[in-house]
């Protein structure tokens, strides 16, 4: 989202992500953009509870170790 927002100077952004450390990081990062404040975060799963629309959507999904065995569901 950070490198995103500055790309797009005019842009506005939402961050979610589960962990509560990331999104700490995170909103040091966007402290450093040259408008803060474009960024907001949120605690939580990116597709529960959040409504659009919204002209982009990023993601950044966790890495799995090759071999791995993922649950089917």
């Amino acid at each position: 989202l950070i490198a995103a927002l500055a790309e797009w100077p005019d842009a506005l952004g939402l961050g979610v992500d589960v962990s509560e450390e990331a999104l700490d990081y995170a909103r040091a990062n966007a402290a450093q953009l040259p408008q803060p404040g474009r960024a907001v975060f949120r605690t939580g799963d990116w597709a529960n509870g959040l409504s659009g629309p919204y002209d982009l959507v990023l993601a950044n999904p966790p890495y799995i170790e090759e071999g791995t065995m993922l649950d089917r569901q």
